[in-house]
């Protein structure tokens, strides 16, 4: 997890958004988890819970309390920002570990939309 991290690290720590590339870094990553989870419950029929009755804002609220802050603070603890700033990471780093995580992250968008065709059909 520590190289995905790293790559989004890199990716980010350029630019406006250098100030939050640690945070925005773990946040892509927890999307994309995000994104594998929502896929796998849709393929296997599972569901995930529902709050009928409650506005968008209170379900998107609930939702980072429960799944989002948690998740963040795992990760924050076993992967520290000085972590990614390592000489050793940097050094195995090569440009075509970034266009995989690309592809990957484009062949999770498109198994997910797959996913909900299926489901609705």
């Amino acid at each position: 997890m520590k190289k995905i991290l790293y790559i989004f690290y890199r990716y980010y720590n350029d630019g406006p958004t250098k100030d939050i590339a640690y945070l925005k870094s773990i946040s892509v990553l927890l999307l994309l988890i995000f994104i594998n989870i929502l896929t796998v419950s849709a393929f296997t029929g599972v569901k995930l819970p529902n709050m009928e009755g409650t506005s968008t804002i209170v379900k998107y609220l609930i939702f980072l309390i429960i799944y989002g802050l948690p998740s963040y603070l795992i990760i924050n603890y076993f992967v520290k920002k000085k972590d990614l700033e390592d000489k050793n990471l940097a050094m195995q780093y090569k440009k075509i570990h970034g266009w995989i995580l690309v592809g990957y992250f484009l062949v999770s968008i498109f198994l997910l939309v797959l996913a909900i065709r299926f489901k609705n059909n």
